[in-house]
């Protein structure tokens, strides 16, 4: 039942004026005690909203570069001094350092990740789009499919026994199994003799007269930088560490800054898209490049372009390279591909 207070008032009023003051001060005192609840009331809905924002930045703390390890198997440095003559020696020692600003040895350029797999499938038989339906084809585990191929190939990338390997080279609705290869992001000599990009060679580059998508296939984007604030659209990653395409490294902040910054970028009509493809200590491996191409070929736009400032020294000619061929799914669909020197 709802309380009316004029018509309480009016009764005691009809009953004794002397009441109505009583009643007042002892309606007040409710009154008081009602407003003092509230006030308790919203305090603690403060006090839990900051709990709850207080929890949130240690969420985002915990999710950024500040406690994100390397994703991929910290094997590389011990590949280098495996694979390594004298004359790599020094690249040895300077990458256990931590240097990247190097050349890097022939034989990690060339080297393969062990376990990894790209398979490529006859066109017969049924469509296999997703891992379980290749799992349960293949006999597999379906957390030892990585990547789904339908646009570049036919095909998946997957971490194989040497048992399941051999059984599946026999398998006829697969056509060829491919070991995986590492990429590297583009190292440079360090030489002091290398030409530095003056003005007026930056000013003779033709500048494009209306916004362009400009994937960027590196270590991801620092989408917070001062000089890219406002310039990054919403990328693609396979690493699940929670932190998205965010930059761990600081090579594919410093490529996008270099195409589209607000201070040193070539133009300022670039929508800057990361496709996170080097892990946190700037290496990773075809399979991953491949299933960036993929996602880049779906989405919309009519002016993209791409860029890689990735290296590897393959193995096999152009025709039977798989980074080549996903490069040239690239230009078959009209995205000319940049690829650093």
């Amino acid at each position: 039942m709802k309380f009316n207070v004029s018509r309480a008032c009016y009764a005691i009023t009809s009953i004794s004026p002397y009441l109505i003051l009583g009643f007042c001060v002892l309606f007040g005192t409710f009154s008081s005690a009602e407003t003092a609840i509230e006030r308790e009331l919203r305090n603690e809905n403060v006090q839990l909203q900051f709990r709850v924002e207080q929890l949130q930045a240690a969420l985002a703390n915990q999710n950024s570069c500040k406690s994100a390890s390397p994703i991929m198997d910290p094997i590389v440095p011990t590949l280098l001094r495996k694979l390594s003559i004298l004359s790599d020696a020094l690249a040895v020692a300077r990458y256990d350092s931590g240097e990247r600003d190097m050349i890097l040895p022939d034989s990690l350029l060339q080297a393969e990740v062990p376990g990894q797999y790209i398979l490529l499938l006859a066109q017969s038989g049924s469509p296999l789009t997703d891992p379980l339906s290749i799992a349960l084809e293949f006999g597999l585990q379906v957390s030892a499919i990585r990547y789904v191929y339908s646009d570049v190939l036919n095909g998946f990338a997957a971490k194989l026994s040497e048992t399941d390997r051999a059984r599946l080279e026999a398998n006829p609705r697969i056509t060829k199994i491919a070991r995986d290869g590492y990429i590297f992001a583009t190292q440079s000599s360090g030489s002091s003799e290398a030409p530095n990009s003056s003005e007026t060679e930056t000013n003779i580059i033709p500048q494009p007269t209306s916004p362009v998508d400009v994937y960027v296939f590196d270590s991801g984007i620092r989408a917070a930088h001062i000089a890219l604030q406002g310039r990054v659209g919403t990328g693609f990653t396979s690493f699940r560490n929670g932190i998205g395409t965010e930059d761990c490294n600081g090579h594919g902040t410093h490529i996008a800054a270099t195409i589209g910054g607000r201070v040193y970028g070539q133009t300022d009509q670039a929508r800057l898209i990361s496709v996170k493809v080097l892990d946190n200590a700037n290496y990773g491996d075809v399979s991953t490049l491949i299933a960036g191409v993929e996602w880049v070929l779906k989405q919309p736009g009519d002016k993209r372009l791409v860029n890689m400032s990735l290296t590897r020294k393959a193995l096999h000619p152009p025709t039977e390279s798989l980074l080549d061929i996903a490069v040239t799914a690239l230009i078959d669909a009209g995205i000319p591909v940049i690829v650093a020197a």
